[in-house]
């Protein structure tokens, strides 16, 4: 090439990535627990979201679309982004591993947490809620099933694929695919809704 592009610095090479035991699963792809080789010859245990074979573009734009938005955030209580592997099938986001779960497990088969816990892991989730609503991002799809356990026992967000960011209200026919168990009311009603609402 006359003028190569130099690959993007979170764009991660295939062979760099060693899948391993299915975690989980989602609309646009699996979940898996892997190894990502760095650079320098060390590895780190990650979380892999890989994309479903047999993906139409506009499927592939919103599996991407989640990662480049995850780019944009550094906080202790949202899930960190290590980079994408979207040069290759199956193209991949590569996030940083939170090995104790999903609050929503977490909750479900230990029933005697210490209400001091709950309050913790409540207000980690507000932490990362607040990050969030100050870099213009609406989760829309807050659960417990949706914030993770770090290693240090703390609370965070993650699965950003309903998210939206810089807008200044959402269409209700932009609400079609969202989980109306977990909606808040307001966002029911057929009218444009304030995005300053989390």
């Amino acid at each position: 090439l006359a003028h190569p592009v130099p690959r993007p610095d979170y764009y991660i090479l295939h062979d760099h990535v060693i899948l391993k035991d299915q975690i989980g699963a989602g609309a646009f792809g699996d979940v898996h627990i892997g190894t990502l080789k760095k650079n320098d010859g060390s590895a780190v245990d990650v979380a892999i979201k890989k994309l479903k074979g047999l993906m139409t573009k506009r499927q592939r734009a919103v599996f991407m679309k989640e990662a480049k938005l995850m780019r944009r955030f550094n906080h202790p209580n949202i899930v960190n982004l290590l980079g994408v592997a979207p040069q290759e099938d199956p193209v991949m986001i590569i996030l940083e591993l939170c090995p104790n779960g999903s609050l929503n497990k977490k909750l479900k088969y230990n029933p005697s947490i210490p209400i001091s816990k709950l309050v913790a892991y409540a207000t980690d989730a507000a932490r990362g809620m607040v990050y969030l609503s100050t870099n213009t991002v609406i989760h829309r799809d807050i659960a417990a099933r949706n914030c993770l356990i770090g290693k240090n026992d703390e609370a965070k967000i993650s699965d950003f694929g309903l998210s939206v960011a810089d807008q200044d209200t959402i269409s209700v026919d932009k609400l079609r695919q969202m989980p109306v168990r977990w909606l808040a009311p307001e966002t029911l009603r057929l009218v444009s809704v304030p995005c300053n609402i989390l």
